[in-house]
């Protein structure tokens, strides 16, 4: 239905006019010409001056060598008339009718075709008859029968002329809720398959995806009422993407539920993560007394090749350094960690030592901070370096992290990585960068009695390392049955009197 909402017809708003001074246009011009070069000017305008002497400063011109062209502009005479606002309901909900209220401008009494377009497809079309003057018509109802974000494009054709058709359209958005969507990410559907059902039974709406498909922009989250993180690794996940949900949290008002596991919180490498920046959680443990001293030895491939950046434009060895630090930033001030790197040959960057105060753990990173990129890739000499000073370490846990993106004769490697870990309890990590390495590396954790990590996206190296070194402290896991124990009151256990017992938990 077509209702006029104008009051009694009335004039055009006032045309604000501003003056028009080609003779110091011309002037200008004549002045911004270089002294050595051939001279020519080109005036746009419809010639009508309301001050100066055009005439005389075209004379200087002609004086000076400049040559004047002209490209006229004119309007076909003819009345105007245009859509000057459209006005739509910033938020409605699904299948609530509304009206739109949109505002024509004319210059003439005329009949015009007015129609809306949504998504492309016309929702609405109808004659109407204009008048000199500004009128409002409420469009309606209307009602959307899908969610998200719907476009409203309001055109009017007069049928007579017209002065200028391009201002005959103008546009308009209305965010359509519906029922509350959700979206479950996991690496692993056996995450969803209690969790997906329940949700389901309460009637909202369900989509599944995989970290890789989390969408990259805001417009993409906006529809969801909530995003539920199974088991979700910061590994799995992009640097941006943890930095958007941030976003659809903090300024969007969105929820996130982020459910436990082995491959999440601290053991996922949230630590010091946009994920970690927005849960109420932190990743790391407090309570320094229960956890062992651990040492942790990071072994750097500096090979030329780490010098290669990715999308972000950082290298892979700069994205390294910047991991080695962040680890830093984890360990307890008793713990201990050094630097190995290696290209056609090893060498101690970092001395194996205390981590100590927040002074002396900036020292240690300014040390990491100078390492360059080298020639070869001696792995055997990286960890030989390692294999000789581990073993006197005075810590309870040692750990190794092997980063390298090529790879080398595999001659002795899987022999001692062994021996460290039968003879010592060393055990060793391999971070693989891109699809390259030798695939023998893939052997090494197996023996060595640690984890095999491969990423093609190099800004996941720091989230790998800060899990590694979570993992390394073998103190967040815990596999012991115990019941739970209520310790606060919370809406959310109203009506919950006891709990089962649970086989373990991730600190």
């Amino acid at each position: 239905e077509l209702v006029n909402l104008s009051p009694q017809p009335g004039s055009l708003p006032t045309t604000v006019t501003l003056n028009t001074d080609l003779a110091e246009a011309i002037r200008l011009g004549i002045a911004l010409f270089p002294a050595d070069t051939a001279k020519r000017m080109v005036i746009l305008s419809d010639g009508i001056e309301t001050v100066g002497d055009a005439e005389q400063a075209a004379q200087l011109a002609e004086a000076t060598g400049i040559q004047i062209d002209y490209v006229a502009f004119a309007r076909q005479r003819a009345p105007e008339i245009l859509v000057s606002n459209v006005r739509a309901p910033s938020q409605v909900s699904q299948d609530e009718p509304f009206d739109l209220i949109v505002t024509i401008e004319s210059e003439t009494d005329t009949r015009a075709e007015l129609r809306v377009l949504s998504g492309g497809v016309v929702i609405y079309n109808t004659e109407v008859d204009l008048e000199a003057g500004t009128k409002r018509y409420s469009i309606g109802p209307i009602q959307s029968p899908r969610t998200g974000f719907v476009d409203f494009r309001v055109q009017i054709e007069p049928l007579s002329v017209d002065g200028f058709y391009k201002n005959n359209e103008l546009s308009a958005f209305t965010r359509i809720t519906g029922q509350p969507r959700i979206l479950l990410v996991a690496s692993d559907p056996a995450e969803l398959q209690y969790l997906q059902p329940a949700l389901v039974g309460t009637g909202f709406e369900i989509d599944t995806i995989t970290p890789d498909d989390l969408p990259m922009g805001l417009a993409a989250l906006s529809q969801y009422s909530s995003i539920v993180m199974a088991n979700v690794s910061a590994t799995s996940l992009l640097p941006d993407q943890m930095e958007l949900l941030k976003i659809y949290v903090r300024d969007l008002g969105g929820g996130l539920v982020v459910v436990g596991g082995p491959n999440s919180y601290g053991v996922g490498g949230y630590f010091e993560t946009p994920l970690e920046e927005v849960l109420p959680v932190e990743m790391r443990i407090r309570d320094q007394t229960r956890i062992p001293q651990l040492t942790m030895l990071f072994v750097i491939d500096r090979s030329g090749s780490m010098e290669i950046a990715g999308p972000s434009g950082v290298s892979n060895l700069e994205l390294a350094k910047e991991a080695i630090i962040r680890s830093f930033n984890f360990l307890n001030d008793y713990d201990r960690a050094g630097v190995v790197s290696f290209d056609s040959q090893a060498f101690w960057v970092l001395d194996l030592q205390e981590m100590g105060d927040a002074a002396h753990r900036q020292v240690m990173a300014d040390e990491v901070g100078r390492l360059r990129p080298g020639g070869g890739t001696d792995i055997f000499g990286g960890l030989t370096a390692a294999s000789r000073i581990l073993p006197d370490d005075p810590s309870t846990l040692k750990h190794i992290i092997l980063l390298t993106d090529g790879g080398a004769s595999e001659i002795g490697i899987t022999e001692l990585v062994g021996r460290m870990f039968d003879n010592y309890d060393i055990t060793t990590s391999v971070i693989a960068v891109g699809t390259d390495y030798a695939r023998w590396l893939e052997r090494l954790p197996p023996r060595g009695g640690g984890n095999f990590h491969v990423t093609t996206t190099i800004e996941n190296i720091p989230a790998i390392f800060a899990a590694e070194t979570v993992l390394a402290t073998r103190s967040y896991i815990f596999e012991d049955p115990f019941f739970p124990t209520l310790t606060a009151r919370s809406p959310i256990m109203d009506g919950i009197t006891s709990t089962p017992q649970l086989q373990g938990y991730i600190a």
